[in-house]
């Protein structure tokens, strides 16, 4: 299970895990004074929400080990990576008339923009355009939270 290779600098980490690779539906959440970890395992997209609802607790939580700037408004980019829930994305996919490759052959991110920046649109824009350039297909939908 452990790798060095795969290590990254990180202050605080939760972790989603199901140490034999099968999805059930158990939610754990434990914690002590200073370590907060969620066993998190999801099988369909009803389970989802919940999940990522958890992780948002676990970041809050994790506050004091560095995942906000001193000013309180900028961050270092504290986030939550997870298996992509196929069943979920080939959902909003048919709701937005899009064709979704079988798994493992598409990728998924998210882009943030400035919350000042007066054309998101344009970044938007750009940031297709670039991927078009690599032979990439790029679909956007609103962020849930």
């Amino acid at each position: 299970m452990f790798n060095p290779e795969d290590e990254r600098a990180s202050c605080g980490v939760g972790f989603v895990v199901n140490a034999k690779g099968k999805r059930s539906n158990r939610v754990i959440l434990s914690e002590n004074e200073r370590t907060y970890k969620a066993f998190l395992f999801y099988p369909y997209p009803a389970l989802f929400l919940q999940i990522i609802q958890e992780a948002k607790t676990m970041l809050e939580r994790m506050d004091h080990r560095g995942a906000c700037a001193c000013d309180e408004n900028t961050g270092d980019g504290a986030g939550v990576m997870t298996a992509i829930p196929y069943e979920l994305y080939a959902r909003f996919a048919r709701e937005a008339n899009v064709t979704l490759p079988p798994l493992g052959q598409f990728a998924t991110g998210m882009i943030f923009v400035q919350a000042d920046q007066t054309s998101p649109s344009k970044a938007m824009e750009t940031f297709q355009r670039y991927a078009e350039e690599c032979g990439l297909k790029v679909s956007f939908a609103d962020l849930l939270y």
